[in-house]
């Protein structure tokens, strides 16, 4: 077989296999998520902080809970302008979060929506601004 051809059909096997993902990775952790953002709750002046890295860990820290997750944002905003989110649960140490509960949350994955008005993080359960907590204010 012709080395060309080879090659060719190789490279068209590799496009296929390759997972259509929507929430495609940004290699350079150059993303607009990047750094610590924080979010006061009102009801129990409890801070909720997500501090995500260049690379593809995320912290959140809530109340007395630090979590350590691995993170997937998508490099551009969908039709309504959202980015898409994953995050899924690798380490918990346990302890109170904001809302109370103390549940180990390893394994846990979160697939959500985040948009971004006047410097502020929203993060939404769907694509509706009426489904989302925030404003999250980076440091």
């Amino acid at each position: 077989m012709n080395i060309k051809i080879l090659i060719s059909k190789s490279i068209l096997i590799l496009l296929f296999l390759l997972p259509i993902n929507s929430y495609a990775l940004d290699s350079l952790g150059s993303n607009i998520i990047v750094g610590k953002w924080t979010e006061i709750k009102e009801r129990n002046e409890c801070a909720e902080t997500y501090e995500f890295t260049k690379g593809d860990i995320a912290y959140s820290y809530s109340g007395k809970q630090i979590t350590e997750s691995r993170y997937i944002i998508s490099n551009n905003p969908t039709h309504k302008g959202f980015y898409k989110l994953r995050d899924e649960i690798i380490k918990d140490t346990g302890g109170n979060d904001c809302s109370g509960t103390n549940a180990n949350l390893v394994g846990s994955v979160a697939k959500t929506f985040i948009y971004f008005k006047n410097n502020d993080l929203y993060i939404c359960f769907s694509q509706s601004k009426s489904d989302c907590f925030g404003p999250l204010r980076k440091e």
